[in-house]
């Protein structure tokens, strides 16, 4: 479930809500102590997982502001920048 935020978005003085994008939750994480490069029992990242579902930014973020490893293979030796094609995922 997403936390709301309440901040002013268009400068008028009133307080809206926006719902975090997910570098907002991973940067909460990483703040948290969480490492950005952990992987699963599949050896799989967060970079794979962001690479398999087509999430560009996500992946770029992990990479600038997460500082995770650029070149992870997972249980199958698979490169997170083989991901979209084994799973036929539009990019």
């Amino acid at each position: 479930m997403w936390n709301y935020v309440d901040i002013d978005l268009d400068g008028d003085g009133e307080r809206e809500r926006e719902i975090p994008t997910a570098q907002d939750k991973i940067r909460q994480m990483i703040e948290a102590g969480v490492r950005a490069g952990m992987a699963d029992y599949d050896y799989r990242t967060a970079l794979h997982l962001a690479s398999s579902n087509g999430h560009l930014e996500t992946c770029v973020f992990l990479l600038r502001e997460g500082r995770v490893d650029p070149n992870p293979l997972d249980h199958s030796s698979t490169h997170h920048l083989m991901m979209p094609f084994v799973m036929d995922t539009k990019i």
